[in-house]
């Protein structure tokens, strides 16, 4: 359930900060459906079955589809962004050990 939450308020504040302020209503409401299709297993990442998604619904929420791919992209830079750090730890290699002890 954190974890939900913490996906449904960066995608919130990613359309904020593309110009869309969702109600309460929408944010339980149309913003699951849109990260719920970016697990379908047809895409990298989500990319491109989520901004469709969100150009798709956001309509229904009264705003241009312009908006919800802008909110997208700007939830799939921002995501990552985050995962950045985990990619430089995977790449390190591990220091050889001496085998003298």
């Amino acid at each position: 359930m954190v974890i939900l939450a913490c996906n449904l308020g960066a995608f919130t504040l990613c359309a904020a900060a593309t110009g869309t302020v969702l109600p309460p209503l929408a944010v339980i409401s149309v913003v699951p459906l849109v990260l719920t299709a970016m697990v379908l297993p047809v895409s990298v990442g989500g990319w491109g079955v989520r901004e469709g998604a969100a150009a798709a619904l956001w309509p229904v929420l009264g705003a241009s589809a312009e908006a919800g791919v802008a909110a997208s992209v700007a939830f799939g830079l921002v995501i990552l962004a985050a995962s950045l750090p985990g990619a430089v730890a995977l790449m390190e290699r591990p220091q050889a050990r001496d085998s003298a002890a």
